[in-house]
């Protein structure tokens, strides 16, 4: 995945060690290439498989796009990155058990936002709102009797 990919594509291209590729008129742009994508996926397809992750790596180290392989979970929870920027902060489960969640893509202040715990357990905060949007607790009590609650 490479972001700008106009941009980026020749640079690209050249690292790959397929200059052909960027003068080849059916990659000479995003619609160029996403219309000639079979043939495209094919060719980087051919050259990605004759390396590989470790030497690709260090080939496109000096890239000035932004990319980034695909990754499993469990790469991701190793990534140095990841853990230097915060992005699985631990919580604690409703079973003081604790575990990982993904932290919000979004910043206020340019502070990260962080999960304060779990999700609600389903019907936690019944009571609640039933009593903002106005019943009484006699009616709550109605609504537990004839099963509308847990």
């Amino acid at each position: 995945m490479c972001l700008q990919a106009d941009r980026f594509w020749a640079e690209l291209c050249g690292l790959l060690g397929r200059d052909d590729l960027a003068a080849d008129p059916r990659f000479a742009d995003t619609a160029q290439r996403y219309d000639n994508r079979h043939a495209c996926i094919a060719e980087l397809d051919a050259t990605f498989a004759t390396r590989n992750l470790a030497e690709w790596q260090t080939a496109l180290a000096d890239f000035n796009g932004v990319w980034s392989t695909a990754a499993t979970f469990d790469e991701i929870r190793r990534s140095e990155q990841v853990a230097a920027n915060g992005y699985l902060p631990e919580v604690i489960g409703h079973d003081g058990r604790p575990f990982q969640l993904v932290a919000p893509p979004y910043q206020f202040d340019e502070q990260p936002t962080r999960p304060r715990g779990p999700a609600p357990e389903a019907g936690q905060h019944n009571e609640e709102v039933l009593l903002d949007c106005g019943l009484s607790w006699e009616e709550i009590g109605a609504c537990r009797e004839q099963g509308a609650l847990g």
